[in-house]
């Protein structure tokens, strides 16, 4: 019995440890509406995960934001059209506190410009 008193309370602790490290992400759909396909797209901050979208393609898109400071900032979108070796940066958006304050951000990426939809709650 007293075995049992001891083990407990370290199996609840363990079980609540591994709860709060859960994984903080920032979600984002990317549709590719261009007339050319997009190579090295990345939205900072993330773990360096790079992407490849071809014309007309879409895909969803998680930035890892658990190992972040607690800081605000702002999402910086970067990438390069194919039929171009600029290189494309665009600045948008908020987080607070380390923390994504939308549910999902949708961004639409045309010819000349690229169009953003943050959701916030229901949608």
């Amino acid at each position: 019995m007293k075995i049992l008193k001891l083990i407990l309370p370290l199996f609840i602790m363990s079980f609540f440890s591994l709860q709060c490290k859960s994984k903080t992400e920032a979600r984002f759909l990317i549709v590719n509406s261009s007339r050319a396909d997009i190579d090295s797209l990345i939205i900072y901050p993330n773990d360096k995960i790079f992407v490849t979208l071809k014309e007309g393609d879409s895909l969803t898109y998680y930035s890892n934001m658990t190992n972040l400071p607690k800081v605000d900032g702002a999402y910086l979108l970067s990438f390069k059209q194919k039929n171009t070796a600029q290189l494309k940066n665009y600045v948008f958006g908020y987080y607070s506190n380390g923390f994504p304050v939308e549910k999902e951000t949708r961004i639409e990426i045309l010819t000349d410009t690229f169009l953003i939809n943050q959701y916030y709650g229901n949608y």
